[in-house]
């Protein structure tokens, strides 16, 4: 009996620092995951003070999505659905470096496996409306939670009032979105990396 609590003690000092990398990992995660929100809000916004629409706009019936996903998140992707049409992210980067008249870059969403929270960034359009979707693992006043590890921030044209629904220049005021935007990640020489390896893959 004795001989067990050592191996307890251990497993318990594990679990505890595995516990504390994961919490890390996804600290980080968001930080990048909020950078690559500002980048395509930016994006977004001035493709629509140059061409006076958002892009896809108005060329379909149907609400129209873009899902921006490596080949290895895009196994985790929702089906296919008769009521929306899909575009590429490929195909988003072609349009609004077209417009902008010099070639964007393509942010991914860094985790590679799934946990408790979708992989992948969303544009959708619909009517005259945008909407760009991101989630985050950590729980913010500024994002709606939608479970454990599960917490969904938008930014949109659409004047609708709801939890973690945000117009962009109003979200980049938020005192609370602002501090974290400015937090300096703790690892970031290996999320650059990857963030260098997703743009070499999708070129």
């Amino acid at each position: 009996m004795q001989q067990r609590f050592p191996t307890i003690i251990i497993l318990i000092i594990l679990l505890s620092s595995c516990a504390s990398i994961e919490s890390q990992y996804q600290n980080d995660a968001d930080l990048y995951r909020i950078s690559h929100l500002i980048h395509y809000g930016e994006l977004i916004h001035e493709y629509h003070e140059k061409s006076g629409h958002y892009p896809f706009q108005g060329q379909s019936d149907k609400q129209l999505q873009v899902s921006f996903a490596t080949e290895e998140q895009k196994e985790h992707l929702s089906p296919d659905s008769d009521s929306i049409e899909k575009r590429s992210s490929e195909e988003f980067r072609t349009e609004v470096s077209t417009v902008l008249g010099r070639e964007i870059e393509l942010r991914f969403e860094p985790q590679r496996v799934p946990t408790s929270m979708p992989l992948y960034y969303l544009y959708v359009t619909e009517d005259d409306e945008y909407f760009f979707i991101v989630h985050l693992f950590k729980r913010y006043s500024f994002a709606a939670n939608r479970g454990p590890g599960f917490n969904q921030v938008e930014i949109t044209s659409s004047n609708i009032e709801h939890p973690g629904f945000w117009k962009f220049e109003e979200l980049l005021t938020d005192q609370e979105f602002t501090e974290v935007a400015s937090s300096i990640p703790g690892r970031s020489g290996w999320f650059d990396e990857l963030q260098e390896r997703h743009k070499l893959r999708s070129s």
